[in-house]
């Protein structure tokens, strides 16, 4: 591959990612060691699980409505970038789409997104930008 094609990241494994980038991505995974997992979504505002929907039943309907309260008013990218590199965190894997479907990013697959929530927020590119 191309090095222009070589993530940042992976500058150290760009040998290994000419011909193998899923193993390139895999060993820097591996040696990262360290990082931060961020489940977030509508399912926040329950205070439970990001399987509540479906472990408590609750009707499609009923939760599409927590949309109408899903202001992320405290989710702050910076200060979560912050903390992660303060804390000598390699990466942060944040979980833009659960099993309830919706999405926190501004979407064209789906009106049931963060941007068409209170927040009017794009949490991803946020994150990213962060």
């Amino acid at each position: 591959m191309p090095a222009q094609n070589l993530p940042a990241y992976l500058s150290a494994h760009a040998d290994l990612y000419a011909k193998d980038p899923h193993a390139a991505a895999l060993q820097w995974f591996r040696e990262a060691r360290y990082g931060m997992f961020i489940h977030y979504g509508l399912y926040s505002l329950l205070g439970r699980h990001e399987w509540v929907m479906y472990h408590e039943k609750i009707h499609v309907a009923e939760y599409e409505k927590l949309a109408r309260g899903f202001n992320a008013e405290k989710f702050d990218p910076e200060a979560i970038a912050d903390l992660a590199v303060n804390a000598g965190m390699k990466y942060i894997n944040f979980v833009t789409r659960h099993h309830d479907s919706s999405s926190l990013w501004d979407t064209k697959e789906s009106d049931f997104n963060s941007v068409n929530s209170v927040a009017k927020r794009d949490l991803v590119r946020e994150m990213a930008e962060a």
